[in-house]
């Protein structure tokens, strides 16, 4: 295969994945194929805030091939991922190829869920997020204050404002703060918090049922609590 080129693919999988020659897209939903003018077909991928990634194929110092993401087509734009690779974002929208992870734990579903329900019924913890990354359910507390702090800080001040001409950011910042690590058992998970000392690292405190260890300690992120579960 030359340098920079590869097959044309077609559209396929998730409905965010196209083969097309499109123009940049700012929705905040897929864009769908495109009669732009560029001649460059390149497989692209829109991150959850509406940007668009272009593939693109490289080499390493050995001739070896690299998949990149880039914002604009360029050259080595791709128009098929290699069987084994895939787009990965994370909870910030960090896109980027990696190779798929075949075996290893998962993450049901509904434990996710149940994780999201829980931290739905604390109004403190409006900030935080729940995923699956890499076989364990990672809880993530995001950075910076919703519109209604906005608005009840600007009134402490004496600067009323309307809620409505508060605008909300659809970006966030999220920092990993606890994660469930499935254990042999069925339903059963090993929970950690992160520790901010020195670099940073995992600290673990418990391990039980799901439910259980949701319910015990998701209450505690955001406050002094947090610091001391030990």
């Amino acid at each position: 295969m030359a340098r920079g080129r590869c097959a044309a693919g077609v559209f396929a999988g998730p409905r965010r994945w196209y083969n097309s020659r499109v123009s940049r897209h700012t929705g905040l939903t897929p864009p769908g194929p495109s009669a732009a003018t560029s001649s460059t077909a390149s497989l692209i991928y829109t991150d959850r805030y509406g940007g668009v990634w272009y593939l693109h194929e490289g080499r390493t110092k050995t001739g070896k091939s690299r998949y990149f993401v880039a914002r604009e087509p360029g050259e080595g734009a791709c128009g098929a991922l290699p069987p084994g690779m895939e787009f990965r974002e994370s909870i910030n929208g960090v896109v980027s190829v990696a190779k798929v992870v075949v075996g290893g734990p998962s993450i049901p579903p509904e434990d996710v869920a149940l994780v999201k329900a829980e931290l739905a019924r604390h109004d403190h913890l409006w900030k935080c997020a729940a995923a699956a990354e890499r076989g364990e359910l990672v809880v993530y507390e995001a950075q910076g204050i919703s519109p209604a702090e906005v608005v009840g800080f600007m009134a402490k001040l004496g600067f009323p404002v309307e809620p409505s001409r508060v605008a909300a950011s659809p970006r966030r910042n999220y920092t990993a703060v606890m994660k469930f690590v499935p254990e042999a058992k069925p339903g059963t998970y090993s929970l950690s918090r992160y520790v901010y000392r020195g670099v940073g690292a995992w600290q673990w405190l418990d391990h039980g049922s799901l439910a259980r260890l949701a319910k015990e300690y998701l209450r505690h992120i955001g406050t002094d609590a947090f610091y001391e579960l030990m």
